[in-house]
């Protein structure tokens, strides 16, 4: 048997081991790039924090985010426990989406209520690709910020939604997206710059005894 003093001098050897890594090998998997206008695709992960505070309500979900820039894009919401909680499908102008919890299922074209069942904003889905490739976002209404080329602030005047990028050398960068009374905080947590496994990822499966709705 081991005597109490040998272990304890066994754990302050390893101690001492990790103290002297260099901290970039001890954070290598959570360094975020400051600025994603290089890349053509990726995968993102995040923390929602969405308030509704016009129903006086907040909470908290996982969103991983699979794009091809401009072509197609994924997104999965999830309850902190990891439950499914809803989906979305964009090619082109066709956008698709799952809500699991009411088992329903939309089909149709991107339009500014494509998000409201989703992320409580009226948001046309095309401009995620703005907002998760660092892209001011263009089209009728909006102005952007701009320092050095990349935005920090977009807005659009006849809707009011707005979208606040983070500085690029903030530790815990973020995406916040905002419209009256309605706040959508995109906390980025991981970032894989190869979307893997392209067939099984892009699309939806529509699970037997969905219904089909319009909005």
């Amino acid at each position: 048997m081991k005597s109490t003093g040998t272990i304890f001098f066994r754990r302050w050897q390893i101690l001492k081991f990790l103290i002297a890594l260099p901290v970039g090998f001890l954070t290598a998997c959570a360094v975020l790039p400051k600025n994603y206008s290089g890349f053509d695709e990726g995968r993102w992960t995040a923390k929602a924090l969405i308030k509704d505070a016009a129903n006086r309500k907040s909470y908290v979900v996982r969103i991983s985010f699979w794009s091809e820039r401009d072509r197609r894009l994924k997104m999965d919401v999830m309850s902190t426990l990891g439950t499914p909680l809803a989906a979305l499908y964009l090619e082109g102008r066709k956008v698709e989406y799952l809500i699991f919890d009411q088992r329903k299922y939309y089909l149709g074209t991107a339009n500014e209520r494509s998000l409201e069942s989703l992320l409580s904003v009226s948001m046309d889905p095309r401009w995620l690709y703005a907002i998760l490739f660092d892209q001011p976002i263009v089209g009728d209404g909006w102005n952007c910020l701009l320092a050095e080329k990349s935005p920090q602030v977009c807005e659009n005047i006849k809707s009011g939604l707005r979208v606040h990028w983070s500085d690029p050398d903030s530790k815990t960068p973020f995406v916040r997206i905002s419209q009256k009374d309605t706040e959508v905080q995109l906390i980025l947590r991981d970032f894989q710059p190869k979307v893997e496994d392209k067939e099984k990822v892009f699309g939806l499966l529509v699970p037997e005894g969905f219904t089909r709705i319009s909005n």
